[in-house]
């Protein structure tokens, strides 16, 4: 989604190098959270989540996006929410 409106708005569409590489590299973070224990991992993916929330919630800051763009923009930050949601129930069942 985020992509399609990078190629609408004219800049180079991410299919390799440093944002793969990037998310890549987070993959590989969160499994091996998984590996040492739930709470190590769900405390990485609500780290990952909060970081991501925060750069799109700046981004909606500026005052000068398309319409189309910043509706891109809010849907992204409405599906990590809705990660954040889900990382929060995985947190009160690792209680149990």
């Amino acid at each position: 989604m985020l992509n399609q409106e990078l190629g609408r708005l004219g800049g180079e569409v991410i299919t390799k190098g440093t944002m793969t590489g990037a998310l890549h590299q987070v993959w590989l973070k969160i499994t091996e959270a998984f590996e040492s224990g739930d709470e190590a991992a769900i405390d990485r993916v609500q780290e990952g989540e909060e970081y991501l929330a925060s750069k799109f919630e700046t981004a909606l800051e500026e005052t000068d996006l398309e319409p189309q763009t910043r509706t891109v923009i809010e849907q992204a930050l409405g599906e990590i929410r809705q990660g954040e949601s889900l990382a929060d129930q995985l947190e009160s069942a690792d209680e149990d």
